[in-house]
């Protein structure tokens, strides 16, 4: 929809594909990460990003799309220095 943003946070600071991604919405997950003007990589409050929580909630489907995107670096760490691929 024009005018709004795909990368808008909510009050804990995840975004709807991180809400997607947790949830393992693979259709939601899909029609967000093919729109060029979505961020796939945004961290919320804590650092953790759409494939972290992905990872941390074992929803392989999701991270295989996640990780098509050249712009989600599976090495971006959380606040506490923990990475994606650890959560699996």
């Amino acid at each position: 929809m024009e005018g709004c943003d795909i990368n808008q946070r909510d009050c804990m600071g995840f975004t709807a594909l991180m809400w997607a991604a947790q949830q393992g919405n693979e259709g939601v997950v899909r029609l967000v990460v093919a729109r060029e003007d979505s961020d796939p990589d945004k961290q919320n409050d804590s650092g953790e990003t759409p494939l972290w929580r992905a990872c941390e909630n074992g929803h392989e489907g999701v991270v295989r799309l996640l990780l098509a995107r050249d712009d989600v670096n599976p090495d971006n760490p959380d606040h506490d220095c923990v990475t994606p691929l650890l959560c699996l």
